[in-house]
């Protein structure tokens, strides 16, 4: 008996997992996505349940507003999170909850709907950022070269689109227009949006600018 009590009680330290404020965890049991844990003290199943990433509610994550009709037929705004997270080595998700937790959809995104996608990591740089009216997001990769991709929340909701080959620091200057790193140049570019990955970006500034000469790390958006 005592033996059973000591068991029950390594388990149960095992299984106790702290999330932190502004965050959620993403909850994966044998390797399939089963739930979310918000802020505070948890506990998941130790061995079976692992927790395969934790998001940043502040960074990484866009609230939205979708109207929707009760069961008794009343029209309700119910607020909804989306929410990216990375599967270590495996690509980049995004994932719908509402106010409560509860998951609406939990996608995997492709490139053009075929290879995975991981954002690089920057300890300086925000990588992942969403457009002025939060429907469309920015975010680069580093695998040979450098790649900005864009993500249409209102397209297709498992796929992500090649924007500019060799860019990276990329943020939102106006709501169809980006500010970048052109790594061919070592300097700050900037892109429309609707242009295709072909398309030659335009300098932020001319070579007569006073400015031309000035570290491009110095042009970059405020944080």
């Amino acid at each position: 008996m005592e033996l059973l009590i000591i068991f029950l009680i390594i388990i149960g330290i095992l299984g106790l997992r702290i999330v932190r404020t502004k965050e959620v965890g993403i909850v994966e049991r044998l390797g399939k996505f089963t739930r979310i844990i918000t802020p505070g003290l948890n506990w998941i199943i130790p061995i079976i349940d692992q927790v395969a990433s934790k998001v940043q509610l502040r960074t990484q994550s866009l609230k939205m507003y979708v109207d929707s009709v009760s069961n008794d037929n009343v029209k309700v705004r119910m607020g909804i999170d989306v929410l990216f997270y990375v599967k270590e080595d495996e690509s980049l998700y995004v994932l719908e909850i509402d106010v409560n937790f509860n998951i609406i959809s939990n996608n995997i995104l492709k490139i053009d709907g075929i290879d995975n996608v991981i954002p690089e990591e920057s300890k300086y740089f925000r990588n992942i950022r969403w457009s002025p009216d939060g429907t469309k997001a920015i975010f680069w990769t580093k695998d040979a070269d450098y790649n900005l991709y864009i993500y249409d929340l209102n397209a297709n909701p498992s796929e992500v689109k090649l924007l500019q080959p060799g860019a990276r620091y990329a943020n939102w200057i106006e709501q169809d227009k980006v500010l970048f790193r052109f790594e061919n140049a070592q300097a700050m570019f900037t892109k429309n949006i609707s242009e295709p990955p072909t398309a030659s970006p335009t300098p932020l500034i001319n070579e007569e600018h006073p400015a031309a000469n000035v570290p491009w790390a110095q042009l970059q958006p405020r944080q």
